[in-house]
């Protein structure tokens, strides 16, 4: 029942994208050396990932959707990976959205994620909950998701946290833009030889907006994002961590 619900709101959500109010779609294209093989324990190894990435939002929600191609140096990784995350808006159907109050509006939340790893292997999870815009000084978007989560691969339930941001300053005459993620999963656990570990994701990007100096602002933006991953893939491997910490370069193009 769950999964026929999810499925109608989503097909709802889709005949409704066509009508959107504000869209962004842009192009990253993100490079670093220093990665790890979760699997092996193998340390430095290069990863590039180009990544196609869009969000907009239409009369009743919004919708951010990205796509990763990967990229990794002689080893057996993760080669694609996408995510869509629609949202349909309580405030907006129930008059109550207010962006000049702290909790500007509150979402009917989904996301549908899949994944294929070199060799065949693929990974798949639904995710439904609730949603939350906040309006925090300083931000030009704060917002907080939390979901339920059913990983196709094993016969477990557990739940996922998502903040996110983005905002913009000036520094001296030089524009940049930070924006990020912060995610927390719970345990997911079908037995003992079946277990996902409780993880958390970080990733913030700082990007100079390199139009800015020529007077196009938000068009093409370089800089950096750190990866922070604890118990990577919810998996350990004998007695390592297996945490991934370090930077990438990052080169992105609204289109």
């Amino acid at each position: 029942m769950k999964r026929l619900l999810f499925l109608m709101i989503l097909l709802n959500v889709s005949n409704s994208i066509q009508a959107a109010e504000w869209s962004n779609t842009n192009i990253q294209l993100l490079s670093g050396n220093s990665f790890t093989n979760p699997f092996t324990g193998k340390d430095n190894i290069k990863k590039e990932t180009l990544t196609f990435e869009h969000v907009s939002g239409w009369a009743y929600g919004d919708n951010f959707f990205f796509l990763d191609v990967l990229n990794f140096d002689n080893w057996e990784g993760q080669e694609l990976y996408f995510e869509w995350h629609p949202r349909i808006s309580m405030g907006k159907i129930f008059n109550f959205a207010n962006k000049d109050v702290f909790l500007q509006d509150v979402y009917l939340a989904m996301e549908i994620n899949r994944g294929a790893v070199a060799g065949g292997a693929a990974s798949a999870a639904y995710l439904y909950g609730i949603g939350f815009d906040f309006t925090i000084p300083g931000f030009n978007v704060f917002g907080l998701n939390a979901y339920i989560k059913d990983t196709l691969s094993i016969d477990a339930i557990a739940f996922m946290f998502t903040t996110f941001w983005a905002t913009d300053f000036m520094l001296g005459s030089t524009r940049w833009t930070f924006s990020g993620y912060l995610e927390y999963h719970t345990e997911e656990k079908e037995n003992v030889n079946n277990v996902k570990k409780a993880h958390i994701q970080f990733a913030p990007q700082v990007l100079l907006d390199l139009g800015h100096f020529w007077g196009v602002k938000d068009k093409i933006l370089a800089g950096t994002e750190y990866i922070f991953w604890s118990k990577k893939y919810g998996a350990e491997v004998g007695n390592l961590e297996n945490t991934e910490s370090n930077f990438q370069m990052m080169l992105k193009w609204n289109l």
